[in-house]
């Protein structure tokens, strides 16, 4: 009796053992079985983004990407706040890309208007309008050229700058037309558009002046104080013209802005003509300096915009932030247009070289 319940234990003990053995190995087999199926899964979903990154895939539905788990109400809030922030963002870009198609077309027609102006030869200079057009008249064929060299008021001789070959010791008639301005466009014959003709002006003045630091540069001296004397007298007629502008309560921001330009360009001269200098005449300096400051400042207190609400945030306007660009770049000519960029060798020392 005692041999058959033994017997019978040991039959219960074993068949328990390869139960247990068989669950471990079934529990293997499955485990191996997920992880391979979430080593594919991974693979597919690695090799569909690279598709779709490459342009292979242009959207991705339901049968391609699978979601395990349904979104709750807290991720469909939040989507909701994000398409509503992608929205606001794509109706201000796209107002944006609105404004700036419109600012190019206007600039393709003045810029059109312009070129047709310039081919019929009646184009002047102006800064942000377009000219109205009017018949031609037919004028007679002139007699003369209209540029005539006088070469008894330019000089005879130019002097060579240092380090330079010597010029030809006589101005010939190429080297008269390269001094001339560019072709004549248009004359102004007792204009009452004040405006337009200070435009004109200092259009003129501005090319003069570039045109003397190019003869300067080529050790042209005496010509090119020729061409800064001729620039200065059409400056001072340019302010002569705005001043009718300026008498009013409320002058246009682009008369400020050309006399702060005349002025700055007369006090160039000044700099270099008349002794104009810090160290030298510094109460004069300072009067002169604040003058060509005076129209940027007034246009930068007058054009001033808010925005927001309540709290409103006041910024400049774009003839505010040209004024001010205007009066830094000013200020730096000032501060760092007398440094000397190539000091001789002679000048550069090593550390402890003077002990």
């Amino acid at each position: 009796m005692r041999a058959s319940v033994v017997f019978a234990l040991s039959l219960l003990t074993t068949s328990v053992v390869a139960q247990g053995i068989t669950t471990a190995k079934e529990r293997f087999r499955n485990a191996g079985r997920a992880l391979q199926n979430t080593n594919a899964e991974v693979e597919r979903l690695i090799d569909l983004r690279l598709r779709h990154d490459l342009g292979l895939i242009d959207e991705l539905d339901d049968s391609v990407v699978s979601v395990d788990n349904p979104a709750t109400s807290t991720d469909m809030a939040g989507q909701r706040r994000e398409l509503s922030k992608l929205t606001q963002e794509t109706a201000y870009f796209r107002g944006e890309y609105e404004k700036l198609l419109a600012k190019v077309k206007l600039l393709n027609e003045v810029s059109a208007a312009a070129a047709e102006n310039e081919n019929r030869g009646e184009m002047i200079p102006t800064m942000g309008s377009t000219l109205p057009r009017s018949p031609r008249i037919p004028t007679p064929a002139p007699t003369q050229p209209i540029f005539t060299p006088q070469p008894d008021r330019m000089p005879t001789t130019m002097p060579a700058a240092p380090g330079v070959e010597t010029a030809p010791s006589k101005l010939t008639s190429a080297d008269l037309g390269r001094l001339a301005l560019d072709p004549l466009k248009a004359q102004i014959h007792g204009s009452k558009d004040h405006l337009r003709v200070a435009q004109s002006l200092l259009k003129v003045g501005q090319a003069l002046v570039d045109r003397a630091n190019e003869l300067r540069g080529q050790g042209r001296i005496e010509a090119a104080e020729k061409l800064d004397f001729r620039a200065k007298s059409r400056l001072e007629r340019s302010i002569k013209e705005l001043e009718p502008l300026l008498a009013e309560q409320d002058p246009p921001f682009v008369a400020l802005f050309s006399l702060g330009r005349c002025r700055e360009l007369l006090f160039r001269f000044s700099e270099r003509y008349e002794g104009l200098s810090l160290a030298e005449t510094p109460t004069e300096y300072g009067r002169r300096r604040q003058l060509v400051r005076e129209p940027f400042l007034q246009i930068s207190a007058r054009d001033v915009k808010k925005l927001g609400g309540t709290e409103a945030l006041e910024v400049l306007g774009s003839w505010g932030q040209a004024a001010k660009t205007a009066m830094e770049h000013f200020r730096w000519m000032n501060t760092n247009a007398s440094y000397n960029a190539s000091p001789r060798i002679e000048a550069l020392t090593w550390p402890g070289e003077n002990r």
